[in-house]
This record gives structure tokens, sequence and C-alpha cells, in this order.
């Protein structure tokens, strides 16, 4: 760490320390570490290393262009059945586990030959605000009242 970012080991020591009595990893001997969550958890929704990235690194997450040799961002719109919505998210959640799995794989070879990479991940029910209020009064209404009908 000392060798790529300006912070001296003793300083690093003071973060990984804290680190480890949170039990985010455990400290061992010669200052390497040893992860104790999986790099796929799940953040508290809400809680406060959500709150932090959404209000520091979202919008800087996604000031670029995605157009880079290493870039991908796709946006895409279905409608699906509770049960495809299911299969897809289970899909998802298996890419994220082998990206975590990759960087285990990849841990052994020497640090120039690997490159940074975030994968951000994220599926929702969602409609653009713009079109939401263009969505009839009527079609609520008639949708809100299945959705209660079905819970019965």
């Amino acid at each position: 760490m000392t060798r790529i970012y300006d912070i001296s080991e003793i300083e690093v020591v003071k973060h990984l320390l804290r680190l480890d009595k949170i039990g985010f990893l455990e400290l061992l001997p010669n200052n390497r570490v040893k992860l104790l969550v999986a790099r796929t958890f799940r953040w508290i929704p809400n809680g406060p290393i959500q709150s932090n990235f959404r209000d520091q690194a979202y919008a800087e997450y996604l000031e670029s262009n995605f157009d880079g040799e290493h870039e991908i961002m796709r946006l895409v719109n279905v409608m699906l059945s509770k049960q495809s919505v299911a299969a897809l998210l289970n899909r998802l959640k298996q890419v994220a586990r082998e990206f975590s799995e990759q960087h285990q794989e990849d841990a052994k070879l020497p640090f120039e030959e690997k490159h940074r990479i975030s994968f951000m991940l994220a599926a929702r029910p969602w409609l653009p605000k713009q079109f939401k209020s263009l969505v009839r009064k009527d079609y609520i209404e008639q949708h809100e009242q299945k959705k209660k009908e079905k819970s019965r």
C-alpha cells in the first residue's frame, strides 16, 4: 500500500488494526491481511457504508463515459414475470461471485499485471420520474387493487 499510496506504514497499520478490531479483516504477521467478509457482501440498507458510498461515490463512479478499454455500462429496461426476475437476480448474484473468485485466482499474479476494476450490479423495479408522472391514475389504482387481491 505504501508503494502505491501516499500513506505511511504507521498510518496503514493504524487503519488495519481498526478494521481488524471491527472484524472486517484479520491482521497477520508482517502486516498481511486476511479478509473476513466476502467480496460480494451486501451492505446494510441505508447503513453507514451504503449511505457514505451513495453520498460520496455514486456520482463520481458514474462520471465516466464507459467507453474505455476496460469499461462497460448497460441499462436494460424490460418487463418480466416474478419467476424471471428471481432467475435474473440469482444470475446476477452468481456473476458477482464469479467476479470475486476471479480476483482470488489472480491474487497470485504480480501487481503490475493486474488492473483495478469495480463492478456495480443494480437491479430494481424502476420507472423514470418523467414517465411516472405520465402514468394514468386509474391504471395505478387498478394495479394497486390487483396487488392487494393477490396478497390475500
